[in-house]
């Protein structure tokens, strides 16, 4: 057994029927190393490269942990008419990015996983700042969250009171915040999409190591059990009250 070569690559990730993103951090890992073989040239049928190999058989060995990391997708509703708030997480790193949706039904202590969705990062992605972040991806995670809820708007019955997105770039927020300010092309376009699906107040920052996004974007394995916890139900503000979540960066 083992990987051999690319079409075995491509064709383990394909086996991972995941509609809801449920697992999107695992098969976020094999589709990188996908996309690490599409640039490297290798033929179909050439022989993997051993880091590659050795990568890829951990991954298939990690594949049957997967049953254990169901999570209740029952949104608890006693109805279709029950209002919830629906959070919308985005995070972006060199490996990926991504977005997560969590239902919270008004007035309960509810949290529960909806959806999820993980893109491939560009393998060159040039626009790094200082802090190693990638304001462009970060600005294509929140785009991904917003086709997510309006995706849901459209098909999914059920009552939105209101739907809030979390993303944890301070640059990205104080762009979508900053109505009147010019941007160059790439960023404008996008910012145009956010806004017309949502309004500026409907943003707010959060803190990198309470974004349950971080770990889509990153990517994990079944093993760690912490990150997948952290990954299906979400931050614990979003059970307190508005006044004990993470802070507004300062206007």
């Amino acid at each position: 057994g083992g990987m051999k070569n690319r079409s075995d690559v491509l064709s383990a990730v394909m086996k991972i029927f995941d509609p809801t993103g449920i697992a999107s951090p695992f098969t976020l890992l094999a589709k990188k190393v996908v996309q690490t073989l599409c640039y490297s040239g290798l033929q179909w049928d050439d022989a993997l490269p051993p880091e590659i190999a050795a990568t890829m058989n951990k991954w298939i060995n990690e594949t049957p942990l997967l049953k254990q990391i169901g999570v209740s997708r029952w949104v608890g509703l006693t109805s279709k008419n029950q209002p919830v708030t629906l959070h919308t997480f985005a995070d972006a790193s060199n490996i990926g990015y991504g977005a997560v949706v969590y239902v919270v039904p008004d007035n309960s202590s509810g949290v529960y996983f909806y959806t999820a969705k993980s893109r491939v990062s560009p393998e060159k992605e040039t626009n790094v700042d200082v802090n190693g972040s990638t304001p462009r991806l970060e600005l294509q995670s929140c785009i991904v969250a917003i086709e997510l809820v309006t995706y849901i708007k459209e098909y999914v019955k059920m009552n939105i009171t209101r739907s809030i997105f979390h993303t944890d770039s301070t640059v990205v927020y104080y762009q979508i915040q900053s109505v009147n300010k010019k941007f160059k092309v790439f960023v404008s376009n996008r910012l145009n999409r956010i806004r017309l699906a949502s309004s500026p107040e409907d943003w707010r920052h959060v803190p990198t190591d309470l974004n349950p996004a971080d770990i889509l974007s990153r990517g994990a394995m079944p093993s760690d059990k912490v990150a997948f916890k952290k990954f299906h139900e979400g931050p614990s503000f979003l059970r307190k009250s508005i006044d004990e979540w993470p802070p507004l960066p300062p206007p």
